[in-house]
């Protein structure tokens, strides 16, 4: 029973209960809305993450994951195909298919090729819904870069996300500066196209700014290779207009991410 093996035969006969329970609430329910976004795994393949939306009969909303799936290509048409193919698998009926929501790409908003438009050539009662939350994201995004200060500041933490975590020296004088202090948060890189999900790096910065000016101040002042970009970041982070410009991002961020959470 400790074998690496049995375990994972284990958690996938309690993964597919879990599915299964699921997908007949699901067909319980009369009617549902299917959710997909695709990424990348460690290995560069394509994988997309498939949720049912459904209403009980307590009219309770429900959003539940029923697994990653990899289409051999990133096409409308493939992933529309795969699809099918997984409700096919799960025995859900596509005449229950009553919405669809995906991000804005053309392979999955588009009108004639994408996989919304291909979905719907079946089951014309599929709605598709542009994802409120991929919405609120390039708003905010848009919004914030469209203000100068905004955007450079924003720009800056790409900066120095990117530099911590690329260098041990880096890491190491900040780990050595923050040792007393047990409410420190890792400097972690910024995302440019998801930056929602990154709060709480931009908040991180802003309350240990002093201690970040510190760790750059020590390796600018050092032999190290990174001590010319350290002194150009120290600089960027000691103007007034930099730490204006992150706290109008963080009220931002703070507020879209509230709106997409509600």
């Amino acid at each position: 029973m400790t074998s690496g093996s049995r375990q994972n035969e284990i958690l996938e006969l309690f993964a597919n209960s879990i599915v299964r329970d699921v997908c007949e609430r699901a067909r319980n329910s009369g009617c549902f809305s299917v959710i997909v976004d695709g990424t990348q795994d460690i290995l560069g393949k394509e994988q997309e993450a498939i949720r049912l939306w459904f209403i009980d009969a307590d009219l309770e909303p429900h959003k539940d994951f029923i697994g990653m799936y990899g289409p051999p290509e990133t096409t409308g048409a493939t992933i529309a195909q795969c699809i099918f193919d997984v409700f096919l698998r799960l025995q859900l009926p596509v005449s229950m298919l009553w919405g669809q929501t995906y991000d804005g790409a053309s392979k999955m908003a588009g009108v004639y090729n994408g996989c919304q438009a291909i979905i719907r050539q079946t089951q014309p009662l599929a709605l598709y819904v542009h994802c409120a939350a991929h919405c609120i994201n390039l708003v905010a995004e848009k919004t914030s870069c469209s203000v100068i200060i905004v955007r450079d500041a924003v720009n800056i933490v790409k900066e120095l996300g990117a530099v911590f975590s690329s260098s041990l020296t880096f890491r190491s004088a900040f780990a050595h500066i923050t040792a007393e202090n047990e409410k420190i948060h890792k400097i972690k890189p910024l995302c440019p196209t998801r930056w929602l999900v990154r709060v709480d790096v931009i908040c991180a910065l802003v309350n240990q700014y002093r201690e970040v000016l510190d760790t750059l101040e020590e390796i600018a002042g050092s032999k190290n290779t990174l001590s010319t970009k350290a002194s150009g970041l120290h600089s960027q982070l000691s103007r007034s207009a930099t730490l204006l410009g992150l706290q109008v991002a963080v009220t931002v961020l703070v507020k879209s991410y509230t709106s997409i959470k509600n």
